[in-house]
Formats: structure tokens, C-alpha cells, sequence
């Protein structure tokens, strides 16, 4: 069962996959997206094996950060700045 699937049977809200650099750029990924996908999966990993929940991971100023997930919807100009 695919990950999208399961939060979509656990939460009722239907998820759909989404590719990281289809977002960025409307275009395929090139390495950088991956690498970048790559050190945020694996962070988000860290952050939900620590307990972490509620959170954003993203990266500022080459520095992993996990910013509380209120902010994306209700700071969304900060949102732009911290990306």
C-alpha cells in the first residue's frame, strides 16, 4: 500500500505523491532537487523517530530547520523567507 494511500485511509483527506522538483520548478528534477529531497526525507525521518510532530522541515542558510507547521498557513509570507 502506497504512503498516500494510508494517509489518505487514516486522515479522510485525500494525499496525493508529489515530486519535489515538479514543484520547484514546474520541470523534472535535476540532481540538486534530489539531493535536497533526499536531506529533507531523511530529516523528517530523524525529526518523527525523535517524537517530533507538527513540524515543517525545510532548509534556511544550508541549515536544516523544522519550523512549526501553524506557519504554513498562517505566516505564509514567512514561509517564502525560510524556504
Amino acid at each position: 500500500m502506497s504512503l498516500a494511500k494510508m494517509l489518505t485511509d487514516k486522515t479522510q483527506i485525500e494525499c496525493r505523491p508529489v515530486i519535489l522538483g515538479h514543484v520547484q520548478r514546474g520541470d523534472s528534477p535535476v540532481s540538486q532537487d534530489r539531493i535536497l529531497a533526499t536531506k529533507l526525507g531523511a530529516y523528517a525521518v530523524e525529526q518523527a523517530l525523535a517524537g517530533q510532530n507538527n513540524i515543517m522541515v525545510g532548509e534556511h542558510n544550508n541549515q536544516l530547520i523544522t519550523p512549526p507547521l501553524e506557519i504554513s498557513w498562517q505566516q505564509k509570507s514567512l514561509l517564502i523567507h525560510i524556504c
